[in-house]
């Protein structure tokens, strides 16, 4: 009669998987952060290059205010301007007296594709996997 062959493995990997996992989500929520910090100031960029001409004061006061970090997806960016040009707004929206005149709306699209690149950049560079 032929004995029992047993495959054993070794489980104590696993033990330390909880502690990958967090290490590993922390790192991509920090990357995620700087990524975010970049795109923010290439937005800031953007708006000022595309902001409707005025005094220029407009161009010239709108600032990446705050990173806001609440949750893993809640992520976001303060973009804005100082309380003597806060009518971007009313040029962004329009009015009853004033046509719209889009500048933040129309950079969206391009922002959302820079963000995703610029994410992706640094988690090939930190050696992580791109979801």
């Amino acid at each position: 009669m032929r004995g029992k062959k047993y495959i054993t493995f070794d489980y104590s990997q696993f033990e330390r998987l909880p502690e990958t996992l967090l290490y590993e989500l922390d790192k991509r929520i920090s990357i995620f952060k700087d990524a975010l910090e970049i795109t923010a100031n290439y937005a800031v960029k953007l708006y000022s290059e595309n902001a409707p001409e005025d005094t220029g004061a407009l161009k010239e006061h709108i600032m990446n205010t705050e990173i806001r970090y609440k949750s893993a997806d809640d992520f976001f960016s303060d973009i804005g301007t100082d309380i003597e040009t806060d009518y971007w707004r009313f040029l962004e929206y329009g009015t009853i007296f004033i046509d719209p005149n889009p500048f933040v709306s129309q950079q969206r699209k391009t922002i959302n594709k820079y963000l995703k690149n610029v994410y992706k950049e640094m988690l090939v560079k930190a050696g992580l996997e791109v979801i």
